[in-house]
């Protein structure tokens, strides 16, 4: 399998966030840095929830959303979680993506409430992509 591009929309930490994967076949290597609490583990977390609906977070498991956005947004207000992976495996071309909407209940609710939540994924070969 080679990965292509992570998108985060929203989740947890990050408001809005892509990575590239580094794709030369030789030396291409992408390397994950940061000091403690900057979203390394978010991120493997984001893979698990794209996959398996499933997050390993020691703190607040369940809040998903990003906090500083629905704080920002007026009650009944919703707010889009989103994992995208682009990906490609023995030549085919595949986008995965997970998607939540948290609805903000009350003035001081930082966790929204799930409202919907789905999962596509969809794949190429050749030419027309195929849900």
């Amino acid at each position: 399998m080679e990965l292509r591009e992570l998108e985060l929309t929203n989740f947890r930490q990050f408001e809005q966030g892509v990575i590239e994967f580094a794709r030369e076949t030789e030396t291409g290597v992408t390397v994950i840095n940061g000091a403690n609490g900057s979203g390394k583990t978010t991120l493997l977390s984001a893979f698990t929830w794209l996959f398996y609906d499933e997050v390993g977070f020691d703190t607040r498991p369940d809040r998903l959303v990003n906090e500083g956005v629905i704080a920002r947004g007026n009650v009944g207000e919703t707010v889009p979680v989103a994992v995208r992976l682009m990906f490609a495996h023995e030549g085919i071309e595949y986008v995965a993506e997970r998607r939540a909407v948290y609805e903000k209940r009350t003035a001081t609710d930082f966790d929204g409430e799930l409202v919907d939540m789905g999962l596509t994924v969809k794949y190429r070969n050749g030419g027309t992509w195929t849900e």
